[in-house]
């Protein structure tokens, strides 16, 4: 994971984040707001987090044969 861009020093008590994406969410900015409007604030920031998923995906990936040789 070390060699994925965006990775970080890994830390949390309970489990280990090596990414972390954080954006401002007020539910009260969401009053009134139209919900195809908040459905497009969320589409946004979802890219970002399945940016980052398909960057891991793809790194380990490379090493799938690796790790089916240890299930065996």
């Amino acid at each position: 994971m070390t060699n994925i861009e965006g990775h970080r020093k890994p830390r949390g008590s309970k489990w280990l984040v090596h990414f972390m994406e954080s954006w401002k969410f007020d539910t009260d900015d969401l009053i009134g707001v139209d919900r195809n409007d908040v459905l497009k604030i969320l589409d946004k920031e979802w890219f970002k987090v399945t940016k980052i998923v398909k960057k891991v995906e793809t790194e380990l990936l490379k090493h799938k044969a690796e790790f089916q040789q240890h299930l065996e």
